[in-house]
């Protein structure tokens, strides 16, 4: 069978992402198995003091500065630039997050299937230097989670996920495979990049389906390298409720579960010892 060229079939603002995927209410719909996705700028002495998290996993992604990691589970990290953590909540954990000085970067909440919610909860980190990159012709692709391009990224996710740092210079391309099936977009941090003939700014975000690769293309005059971010996971296609508190999350298969798992944290029980 011939491969088709996939099409983007939105493109979002900065305001518009933040309603697709910010807000974590069940009166949006999450790109499955995408649950919250955000560009973060943070600093000192910004502090996200403990709090709870059970169902998910949070991949946090740092662009500039220093972000520190605390949990109940006993990890302590300070994540520099392009370094990447995963944290699965899973059954619970209860972290605490500060920038040092200052911070920038992504955070995306991955879903975790029903019979995965109550395991142990588990802490990845791979740094710069640990990430698989391929240079080629002007595009710079880097693995920062999952498997691609025949690489294998140290960070993965237990539904199958893929993220993808990619930078090209002016006047370069990259033609990325993709799997039809899977759920699958873009955001673009810095620079102009065409996507299957759609232009898509920075501080934007493009929805990608209907094919099995897809080519992006740095056409700017300016001579400006353009950097974006591609993400793409494998849809659960199961039930999923959100119950959240301010920074507390709980993501559940039913809302009986998730108000359950906030009890337990409630009575530091579980996985919510402190």
């Amino acid at each position: 069978m011939d491969q088709v060229a996939a099409t983007v079939t939105k493109v979002y603002d900065a305001v518009q992402r933040f309603v697709r995927f910010g807000l974590v209410d069940q009166k949006f719909v999450q790109k499955d198995p995408f649950i919250f996705f955000d560009h973060f700028n943070l600093l000192a002495p910004t502090v996200f003091a403990n709090h709870p998290h059970t169902g998910f996993e949070s991949v946090t992604f740092v662009v500039q500065g220093e972000l520190f990691h605390g949990d109940n589970a006993g990890n302590k990290n300070v994540l520099g630039p392009d370094g990447i953590q995963n944290m699965c909540a899973a059954g619970g954990i209860i972290h605490r997050e500060m920038p040092v000085g200052v911070a920038n970067g992504l955070n995306l909440w991955v879903n975790l299937p029903h019979d995965k919610k109550r395991t142990p909860c588990d802490f990845q980190v791979s740094r710069k230097a640990q990430t698989p990159t391929l240079q080629n012709e002007g595009a710079t692709v880097r693995v920062l989670m999952g498997n691609s391009l025949g690489m294998k990224s140290r960070v993965q996710t237990q539904q199958p996920t893929v993220m993808l740092d990619i930078t090209l210079n002016s006047g370069s391309s990259h033609t990325q495979p993709i799997d039809r099936t899977w759920t699958t977009f873009i955001y673009t941090m810095q620079g102009t990049i065409v996507v299957g003939g759609v232009t898509i700014k920075a501080r934007h975000t493009g929805d990608i389906s209907g094919g099995d690769f897809i080519k992006f293309e740095n056409k700017t005059k300016d001579k400006k390298p353009a950097r974006f971010f591609f993400f793409s996971g494998i849809p659960l296609k199961e039930s999923m409720y959100i119950h959240s508190k301010g920074s507390h999350a709980y993501v559940m298969e039913s809302k009986d579960a998730a108000l359950e798992m906030e009890k337990l944290y409630n009575k530091r029980v579980d996985g919510f010892e402190e």
